[in-house]
């Protein structure tokens, strides 16, 4: 009952605010920016995530007024709907929609960017919201490195699990988020903001997914820095190159170093029949169990929630969703990569995303990974809408601010 308040409290706000586009534009900006919320913890209330019935609520509202505003998802949709009626044949109803979740996510995030981000100056504070996101990940991930967090996450809690956690990985309490945050390196050249405080944001950014010691934390820092010098060389700014110098040499000088070469030290971890390291075997193991049943009900899958956690998202898809949602799903996680060789940097992001989250690691289940590639997919939509040309630098459309350098 107090959840639903809470819920009827929200969109009683979205009613107030949507009486002018500033308004809806300001709500919808509040939703990126409280995305990084995991779980509030809220003394009554229990668990919530305020970002996630905020966007509901704005997709709901939008479909209502025209159905147009799921352009170009309607397949998407129905693959969702169809792996979620024959998961509560397999699973349970509460498995099921946990599975929806996320995926639904990508859905909402992705189409309501383009109904509210209309011009290039809404894109620069879309982007800067999601960048706000990253910081606070990645900030509160450093501080609880070095033993300055306390655990609590926003209104405290007395899940002691929760507490542990976010002494380990900050607010989020996940060592994933920092790898995704790292990827928002990519939206640093275009983000339209003083270039001191985009230095400062790669070595925070960067610094906090080294911490976290994942594999797919490295290649994410990698990538997204090979494309970040990439744009800056092109357009002669070549002081960033020494980003990755002063990179290299805290790595060198530090045990991190060598603990990211034993990470990826797989002919150590294996011998002629089995891995010996415990998680990789665990993730092969997971991805043999999506495969079976993949194979087992290769058309549509098993149903929503049947395969969960596997570190996969393309066999996590095919378990739960078989051919149909690779053909109407992971579709639609592609189309951004149309802009890669026009150096989009969203379509960059999404490239990563794919790469590390969602192929290493078990994004699709997961609500605070996949938003953030349906924050990429809707910057895609957003920049084609707008036509920027990311391969000149505009001085009236992409410009930064180096006038204190």
């Amino acid at each position: 009952m107090i959840k639903l308040l809470f819920i009827i409290s929200l969109l009683a706000i979205y009613l107030w605010c949507g009486q002018t586009d500033k308004g809806r534009k300001v709500y919808f900006l509040t939703a990126i920016v409280l995305s990084f919320i995991r779980v509030l913890k809220v003394p009554v209330l229990g668990d919530i995530m305020p970002a996630m019935p905020m966007f509901g609520i704005m997709l709901v509202t939008e479909t209502y007024k025209s159905l147009s505003a799921l352009k170009g998802w309607y397949l998407y949709w129905l693959a969702v709907i169809v792996s979620f009626l024959i998961g509560l044949l397999s699973t349970d109803i509460l498995r099921a929609f946990s599975w929806i979740g996320p995926v639904w996510d990508v859905m909402a995030i992705a189409t309501l960017t383009p109904l509210y981000i209309k011009r290039y100056e809404d894109l620069q504070r879309f982007t800067r919201c999601i960048l706000t996101v990253s910081f606070i990940y990645s900030f509160t991930t450093i501080l609880a490195f070095w033993g300055f967090y306390d655990g609590v996450v926003l209104l405290s809690t007395t899940d002691s699990d929760i507490i542990n956690q976010s002494r380990i990985y900050g607010i989020s309490y996940s060592n994933l988020t920092q790898t995704l945050s790292v990827i928002t390196i990519c939206l640093l050249p275009r983000a339209n903001i003083n270039k001191k405080v985009v230095y400062l944001l790669i070595v925070i950014f960067s610094y906090a997914a080294f911490v976290t010691l994942k594999r797919m934390s490295f290649i994410a820092i990698i990538l997204s820095l090979l494309y970040f010098v990439y744009v800056e060389y092109k357009e002669r700014q070549y002081k960033s190159v020494l980003i990755i110098a002063v990179l290299a040499i805290l790595a060198s000088g530090s045990d991190l170093l060598m603990f990211i070469l034993d990470r990826f030290d797989i002919f150590s971890n294996t011998t002629a029949m089995t891995i010996t390291d415990h998680s990789s075997q665990t993730r092969v193991d997971r991805i043999n169990f999506a495969m079976d049943s993949f194979i087992r009900s290769p058309l549509w899958g098993n149903g929503a929630g049947y395969a969960i956690y596997i570190h996969n998202g393309l066999m996590e898809i095919l378990a739960n969703c078989g051919l149909l949602g690779i053909v109407f799903i992971v579709a639609q996680y592609l189309k951004p990569l149309r802009g890669i060789f026009s150096r989009n940097p969203w379509s960059m992001c999404t490239l990563i995303f794919l790469i590390t989250g969602f192929s290493l690691e078990a994004a699709i289940s997961r609500p605070e990974l996949m938003c953030f590639l349906g924050f990429f997919i809707g910057g895609y939509t957003v920049s084609e809408n707008l036509h920027i040309d990311y391969t000149k630098q505009d001085e009236q459309q992409i410009k930064c601010d180096y006038s204190d350098i």
